[in-house]
């Protein structure tokens, strides 16, 4: 069904390059009529920081993982190598301490100390767990764009991602980055973070230019020269 609404639409609009080339191979389209318009991150800007819960828990530099449980996600493999080395680690978005690891992969008593399992939280208490965090992790496969990246980056928070899919197409220069089936080299990238403040404060600073190529404002009016566009050749 797809494919047939993909041959006979005016206007194809996806949020990432990435994104357009996977769907011109599976919808077997030219990939030259994809348009991309990609997220904003000024849904953040407004935000008030808010201590969530836990907030009284976290005494320490903590690291941030943003996402389900979904096996694409794979945040089980991420949390497990960081609780491996000690690490403090709160997740938001999956729910449940064993929701996060399958019965192969059980936690011990002492990981489970080490690790907060927020579920989902109000923006403004997300937006309090990027300016709190060390570092957000965000360890996916397969992202079409990966939100939360941008959404770190508006807050000042460092940025250690994978190296998959559409993350280097959204996370620029301003990320360090992971194959997400290394766990050397995750834990590499967020030793550099947590160990330097020089290493911490570029990757904020440069977090801070990256967000500005991502704007829904800038997004919206691309999509209205793109309607208006399809009108006129109507």
């Amino acid at each position: 069904m797809y494919r047939v609404i993909a041959k006979r639409a005016e206007l194809l609009i996806t949020v990432s390059e990435f994104s357009a080339s996977e769907l011109a191979e599976v919808l077997e389209v030219p990939l030259s009529r994809f348009s991309v318009v990609p997220n904003g991150h000024e849904h953040f800007s407004d935000r008030i920081p808010t201590e969530p819960a836990f907030a009284s828990d976290i005494n320490e530099p903590f690291v941030l993982c943003v996402g389900t449980i979904a096996i694409h996600k794979n945040l089980e493999w991420a949390v497990k190598a960081l609780l491996s080395r000690d690490i403090k680690v709160v997740v938001v978005g999956a729910s449940g301490k064993q929701s996060v690891f399958s019965d192969q992969r059980p936690i011990t008593q002492g990981q489970t100390d080490r690790l907060i399992v927020a579920g989902r939280l109000s923006e403004d208490e997300l937006a309090w767990c990027y300016e709190k965090a060390a570092v957000l992790v965000f360890p996916s496969l397969y992202e079409g764009f990966g939100l939360p990246i941008i959404e770190a980056q508006s807050r000042d928070c460092p940025v250690v991602s994978s190296n998959r899919a559409s993350l280097p197409e959204v996370a620029g220069n301003a990320s360090l980055y992971f194959d997400p089936t290394r766990e050397s080299e995750l834990l590499a990238a967020v030793a550099q973070v947590l160990e330097s403040e020089k290493v911490a404060e570029r990757l904020k600073q440069r977090g801070k230019e990256n967000v500005r190529r991502f704007s829904w404002s800038e997004s919206v009016t691309k999509v209205e020269d793109l309607l208006m566009g399809s009108e006129q050749k109507a």
